[in-house]
């Protein structure tokens, strides 16, 4: 999915877990590290815990920009890392929060995140239903 919708190669991902919170870096292949992808998964995330993070983005002199996205809230953001611009999308929806970090164009990673969320939602619904009583 990173490939097809981001155009980056990566490998295998490491994954670092706390509480309410999953980070999978999937290393690039090509040996940049700036071209690496970050993907996060967060739980019982509130409007104001996201407000929070769009915030102390802001502060840390990342460009943010507000998303209008259908059942949540979710924004884009810029920063520059050496020579590279690192684009990231959070989106919440619900209490589930997704962010993305990579130096792929924001349409790029809008298409990873909706398929994120159209997989999950899928997996979901098929773990919810059983068969008829």
């Amino acid at each position: 999915q990173i490939q097809s919708a981001l155009g980056k190669t990566v490998g295998s991902p490491s994954a670092s877990n706390s509480t309410g919170s999953t980070a999978c870096t999937y290393p690039a292949t090509n040996g940049r590290k700036s071209d690496s992808v970050i993907i996060t998964f967060r739980s019982n995330v509130t409007p104001a815990q996201a407000a929070a993070e769009e915030a102390a983005l802001e502060k840390s002199h990342a460009t943010v920009t507000p998303i209008s996205v259908t059942g949540g809230q979710a924004f884009s953001f810029t920063t520059t890392s050496g020579t590279e611009t690192v684009t990231g999308l959070v989106t919440v929806v619900g209490e589930s929060q997704l962010s993305i970090a990579s130096t792929a164009t924001l349409g790029q990673t809008e298409s990873l995140a909706q398929e994120i969320f159209s997989s999950l939602s899928s997996k979901a619904a098929s773990s919810t239903t059983g068969p008829a009583a």
